[in-house]
């Protein structure tokens, strides 16, 4: 997850929740927004994808990583070189496992294949194979930046195309502040999301964004990106490449909490 950032821009509107700006975006909860009437998947979101278990689990990984010795406290590589703590960890095992998880609760993920702005189809390959994990404290944020994705492959036409990020804590109890702000290809706001815990959040890793400052406590997520294999735009029929199959899973009595 390598980023594109910007050094000025709006600091986005305050009026909380889900927020609609310029670009005339509206919620459709369990699903994606729409953008002037018609069904978008560029930024969506998933509630309930995790069990409490899972999450406090994830919670807990993200603890021991961000805490670790090196450069804004991780000792793992970091996807950034902002200040606050972050990591890239190649853990294949995990970023499946992840990746199954939403793709059980995602409407983006179980149709496969999503157009872009510029009408070219896409469609869904598999996980990334690193995972990605953050976490802000007071006074931290991140500027508006896109994410240009950690994996490409020229030859195969695939590429990161989506980031899917899994919120670890809950606003008001383990922090305050820090929403998703989103903005146009002209930096006006749109979509503005609040980080609720167990909450997933996705969206085309084209589209800027950046994260409110941490007014209390400590912000935290994980996430891998979703990789896709472009076709030119009408191109007809569908790849037959699947989800790699986890190895692992978060809770192995997954089973029973869906």
């Amino acid at each position: 997850m390598h980023l594109k950032c910007w050094c000025k821009g709006p600091t986005g509107n305050a009026r909380g929740g889900f927020q609609t700006g310029g670009a005339n975006f509206a919620e459709m909860p369990g699903k994606g927004f729409q953008r002037g009437g018609a069904p978008s998947f560029e930024i969506s979101t998933v509630d309930g994808a995790f069990s409490e278990r899972e999450i406090e689990a994830l919670a807990a990984f993200v603890r021991v990583r961000a805490g670790s010795a090196g450069p804004g406290g991780c000792a793992d590589a970091r996807f950034t070189a902002s200040p606050f703590a972050n990591g890239k960890v190649l853990l294949p095992r995990l970023a499946a496992s992840l990746f199954d998880r939403i793709a059980a609760a995602s409407a983006l993920m179980h149709s496969r294949t999503y157009v872009d702005r510029a009408g070219l189809r896409w469609e869904l390959v598999g996980p990334s194979r690193h995972v990605f994990y953050a976490a802000m404290r007071a006074g931290e944020h991140f500027g508006i930046h896109t994410d240009t994705g950690s994996e490409f492959d020229a030859a195969a036409g695939t590429r990161s195309k989506f980031t899917a990020l899994v919120y670890l804590g809950e606003p008001g109890v383990d922090f305050d502040g820090g929403a998703t702000q989103f903005y146009t290809d002209d930096l006006e706001p749109t979509a503005r999301i609040e980080p609720r815990r167990g909450r997933v959040l996705l969206f085309d890793i084209d589209r800027f964004h950046r994260a409110c400052p941490v007014e209390r406590g400590v912000k935290a997520w994980i996430g891998l990106e979703l990789i896709y294999k472009l076709f030119s735009r009408g191109a007809g029929g569908a790849s037959k490449t699947s989800p790699a199959d986890p190895e692992q899973n978060l809770d192995q009595n997954r089973t029973a909490n869906h």
